[in-house]
């Protein structure tokens, strides 16, 4: 094997782990959902059938979940043959997510405050500052 050769493997080996490693774990969504089709690319969106209702629709976790809460207007249909338990089970996960983004905001102004950053009002809208004058 030649030095050039070489280097093309280790190059080709040295991708292929970094492409595993950025491959993200899939959610408790898709134990609910029966994938239909491989993406051919990572940013390709996959089509899933759901357990429950027999809807297949191209599918990312935020369409899934949505779709299994029963939210209306996420462009899927609600199904209203979850077992409630799995529905219970996923609005708490919604629950502790945005309590999390909650939190982080949180934090994050107070870090401004507290290293003297000026944290600056809002703009006020053309009516409301014309009568605050």
């Amino acid at each position: 094997m030649s030095l050039c050769s070489s280097i093309v493997e280790d190059l080709r080996i040295r991708i292929r782990n970094l492409t595993d490693a950025m491959v993200k774990e899939k959610g408790p969504e898709h134990a609910h959902v029966v994938q239909q089709k491989e993406p051919k690319t990572p940013r390709e969106s996959t089509k899933v059938k759901c357990k429950y209702y027999e809807l297949v629709f191209t599918a990312t976790t935020t369409r899934i979940r949505a779709h299994l809460l029963g939210w209306t207007g996420s462009s899927v249909r609600a199904c209203d043959k979850v077992p409630p338990v799995v529905t219970h089970q996923f609005e708490e996960l919604e629950k502790e997510k945005k309590e999390k983004e909650f939190k982080k905001r949180k934090v994050e102004q107070l870090d401004k405050l507290s290293s003297g950053e000026v944290v600056k009002p809002k703009k006020q809208g053309t009516l409301k500052a014309a009568f605050s004058k």
